[in-house]
């Protein structure tokens, strides 16, 4: 069985703690990092041995991603990504 590839869009206090539940799941892999500061990105995805993809990139690099992002922007990004056919938990 294949596991299954999560991103993590936002990579805040929020977004650091699914990470961190996701690495620790044995059928799921913490494929991408995603957040509106690029550097915020790079620095989670060292930390976390995975890689930084911009949100447009997500799209068949993942089967389902976290929303972490601040409340005021969870349906722009939700939306976002159920329109590019990713799965999402927000």
């Amino acid at each position: 069985m294949s596991k299954l590839r999560i991103a993590v869009v936002g990579a805040g206090a929020f977004g650091r703690n699914h990470m961190r539940v996701i690495r620790s799941l044995p059928n799921a892999e913490l494929t991408a990092v995603c957040d509106a500061d690029a550097d915020r990105a790079n620095a989670a995805a060292a930390e976390f041995e995975t890689r930084a993809l911009p949100l447009a990139e997500l799209a068949g690099a993942v089967d389902a991603a976290i929303v972490a992002v601040p409340t005021s922007v969870h349906a722009e990004v939700g939306c976002r990504l159920l329109e590019a056919g990713i799965d999402v938990l927000v």
